[in-house]
């Protein structure tokens, strides 16, 4: 009864030591988890404040249409390093009303045509070949050049 008695409590002795390392695995699990959920938060949080970031640039591109002096000069800008002599400069609708008369006269005399293209920017046509200088375009070009610097700015 004696051997029997000593060997049931080594058993639960065994048991309990068992239980205790498994209890404490997965506590460690569930931290190790916990904190992969949270820096996967974080994560999002901080791409979603980059995302919004962009969303702000563009809107503040768009509000550079309004100036009615300076965005015809910001759209010749865009498009004089890539003008060429058989050139034809493509505005949105909204845009050629706005600007196109301003525009071809600050290019030169360059014809400037109503497209249907987004507001903001540019394409410059170059014979068959078209490239878009549009504020979308050009957000969407430069975001992973830009995106690095735009969260260093944001989380330091």
């Amino acid at each position: 009864m004696k051997e029997a008695e000593a060997e049931a409590a080594q058993l639960y002795s065994q048991g309990i030591k068992a239980a205790e390392r498994e209890v404490e695995n997965v506590l460690l699990r569930g931290k190790s988890i916990a904190g992969l959920e949270g820096r996967k938060s974080l994560l999002a949080a901080r791409q979603s404040l980059v995302d919004e970031t962009f969303a702000e640039a563009e809107k503040r591109l768009m509000e550079l249409r309004l100036d009615k002096a300076a965005y015809p000069e910001l759209l010749a800008d865009l498009a004089k390093p890539h003008l060429k002599d058989d050139s034809c400069i493509l505005l949105s609708k909204e845009d050629y009303q706005m600007a196109g008369e301003a525009l071809q006269k600050n290019l030169g005399g360059i014809p400037v045509e109503e497209a249907e293209i987004s507001p903001g920017g540019l394409i410059v046509k170059n014979g068959g070949i078209e490239l878009n200088l549009t504020f979308v375009a050009l957000l969407r070009q430069y975001r992973g050049e830009l995106e690095q610097a735009v969260a260093s700015a944001l989380f330091q």
